[in-house]
């Protein structure tokens, strides 16, 4: 195994990186599209000692974090526009990966999807008074750690967290210009989803309100 710092000599994980992208947009079709790449890479990488738990050191390896996203407003008229955000991300959790006296699924760092998407759907009635809103999130499947409970022998070897589907609805209503009265559904068809092992999202939930503008 490598030989890794001790905690009494632990500091602070530098960084490096860059990103470049392009942004252009079609006035004729009220389109804005945004692309940029990303690249990080990170040193001195603070983790935990599977071998000395609640113990942080410095791991040596490299973690490596790199993707593009893609950003796009299109207002198709007065009424309809979407907003849509996509980001691709390649990691390499050099280390983990680094030191050979434990099991993992794939070289990727923990809770970060490969992809993920997120688009906006908002719908303006003839009235201008009431708007709706439909929030769509997609993630692809993620690595994260395993405990003592899952797997099941309590092994604490990596798992995968299920890709998910997530939709949020909100209908606003400008009421004589001075008040906002809003109904917002979360989660609208109940989805069970986790972002992180054993810690489960929130079920359906409803909000309802009103706002002052001052």
């Amino acid at each position: 195994a490598a030989d890794y710092i001790t905690s009494e000599k632990v500091k602070a994980e530098t960084s490096r990186s860059f990103d470049i992208g392009v942004e252009k947009t079609f006035t004729n079709l009220g389109l804005n599209i945004d692309v940029s790449y990303f690249n990080l890479k990170y040193f001195d990488t603070l983790e935990g000692d599977w071998e000395a738990p609640w113990q942080t050191l410095n791991y040596p390896g490299k973690v490596k974090s790199e993707g593009l996203e893609l950003t796009s407003k299109w207002k198709t008229n007065d009424l309809l526009n979407f907003d849509l955000n996509y980001t691709y991300t390649s990691t390499y959790d050099g280390a983990e990966q680094d030191n050979p006296g434990n099991t993992y699924i794939n070289a990727q760092m923990v809770r970060v999807p490969r992809h993920f998407l997120n688009l906006g759907t908002k719908y303006i009635f003839p009235n201008k008074n009431l708007n709706l809103t439909l929030q769509t999130k997609l993630s692809s499947k993620a690595r994260d750690y395993g405990n003592a409970n899952e797997p099941a022998n309590g092994s604490f070897a990596d798992v995968k967290l299920n890709s998910y589907m997530v939709n949020d609805l909100s209908l606003n209503y400008d009421l004589f210009d001075t008040y906002k009265v809003f109904f917002d559904v979360k989660n609208i068809f109940d989805k069970k989803y986790e972002t992180a092992l054993q810690y489960s999202q929130m079920d359906r939930s409803f909000t309802f309100g009103i706002k002052r503008k001052y």
